[in-house]
């Protein structure tokens, strides 16, 4: 996952999250390695869990390096309180790879409902 934000002089990419699979491996890894006090033969499979997550974990940011976002909006809005607002946002993405993605937009307490999300 991507976190992206838009600011008037165009877009960063502030976050990213590991995918399922990594976060599966991570907690193999961990299972293993708390049995190796009881059985030593589990170190190896720890090992080899370890170097899976390795693997895995450059694959996805092999996958993710060629990834471009395009974000284009107005430099600023004015929101309205008690009015529904339709704030026009274009999103585009350059990548080797299909993409799934979920859009979701953030807003202040007083905005109800407290975010948006749109899959794609």
């Amino acid at each position: 996952m991507i976190s992206v934000v838009i600011t008037t002089e165009g877009t960063e990419i502030t976050e990213m999250r590991p995918g399922p699979l990594l976060i599966r491996l991570s907690f193999l890894v961990a299972a293993s390695a708390v049995l190796i006090p009881v059985a030593a033969e589990m170190i190896w499979l720890t090992l080899a869990l370890t170097l899976a997550l390795s693997v895995a974990a450059a694959g996805e940011a092999l996958m993710l390096r060629g990834v471009r976002l395009n974000v284009e909006r107005r430099e600023e809005e004015a929101l309205p309180l008690d009015e529904h607002e339709t704030i026009t946002l274009r999103l585009g993405a350059r990548s080797p790879r299909a993409l799934h993605m979920t859009v979701r937009q953030l807003w202040p307490d007083v905005v109800e409902p407290r975010s948006t999300s749109l899959s794609a």
